[in-house]
């Protein structure tokens, strides 16, 4: 199954808050799938919107590693939630909106509500940041995982991408592993945020088997996609075939050159084209042999 960073089984409080009301997501909320965290795991589900709010057993390696070296914890299948309370984390996998049950008190204040959704209240995000986006610097996953704070972790995605292998990137983006734990202020968080935004793809659409981005690049650069890395994804820029990448600690990244580019994101499932062939393999052997058979009961000879 591919991972976008959400999907999973209704929990009982999300069956109980959702399904009781039949309501449809406000139609700003549906303009192109966005991803909504929400306070009850699963709902999402139910709504038939996408978020990171869920609980799965079935994780790919990418969304396990995301989870643990993010500090989100990760044991068969339990984890702390990507919700309101990991905003930093929800600003970097392009969360759009936040929808909250029952009373809210002063969480979301300052936050746009654009429509309810039975009990729960939905909020746009003020720090959303298209999906598929550029950094100019880097930092080294050792680096990252010597910051022993949460929030640190979770504030530095948006500062540099994290790569395991600083020299395979040097030529293109600025090595500041030494700056690993240094603290970012609030100021130069919405400052992050403004820059990841104006790197920003032009668009990005779900496709049959991934996705597909449109993005102009000032120079050569690795663009992130929020998306659960694993060896099923394949990447393809202007229709040729590129290199995938482990980046951000479990998301792919592909490495584009300078200008307007077309970035095509294929998903097979591992083993599905062997299979396949396996198959037609065998039901050749299969359609022979009955044939072989049919020929023989024709002559009137014993079967095999």
């Amino acid at each position: 199954m591919v991972q976008y960073l959400y999907s999973s089984i209704p929990s009982v409080e999300a069956t109980t808050a959702a399904f009781a009301f039949g309501e449809k997501l406000p139609e700003e909320c549906r303009e192109g799938s966005p991803r909504i965290a929400l306070s009850a795991t699963n709902a999402n589900l139910i709504w038939g919107a996408d978020s990171p709010s869920h609980l799965n057993s079935l994780h790919d390696e990418g969304f396990t590693q995301f989870l643990d070296d993010s500090s989100l914890g990760f044991e068969s299948g339990v984890y702390e939630r990507i919700t309101f309370d990991y905003k930093e984390i929800c600003d970097l996998i392009s969360v759009k909106y936040f929808a909250g049950l029952g009373e809210t008190g002063d969480k979301y204040d300052g936050f746009r509500k654009v429509g309810t959704m039975g009990e729960y209240a939905i909020y746009e995000n003020p720090d959303y940041i298209p999906m598929v986006f550029v950094y100019d610097s880097m930092i080294s996953r050792d680096a990252f995982l010597s910051i022993e704070d949460k929030k640190l972790k979770h504030l530095t995605y948006l500062k540099a991408l994290i790569v395991s292998d600083t020299a395979g990137f040097s030529d293109i983006l600025t090595d500041i592993s030494d700056t690993a734990g240094e603290e970012i202020t609030d100021d130069e968080y919405k400052r992050l945020i403004e820059d990841r935004r104006r790197s920003a793809a032009s668009s990005c659409e779900k496709t049959s088997n991934g996705l597909t981005a449109q993005i102009e690049l000032e120079k050569e650069n690795v663009v992130f996609f929020s998306v659960s890395y694993n060896e099923g994804w394949s990447a393809y820029v202007d229709g040729e075939k590129t290199d995938v990448y482990n980046v951000n600690n479990g998301c792919v990244g592909v490495r584009v050159h300078e200008g307007r580019h077309e970035i095509r994101l294929c998903y097979t499932v591992k083993g599905f084209n062997e299979g396949i062939a396996i198959t037609a393999v065998s039901s050749g052997i299969l359609i022979l042999y009955a044939a072989v058979c049919g020929i023989r009961r024709k002559n009137g000879k014993a079967e095999v």
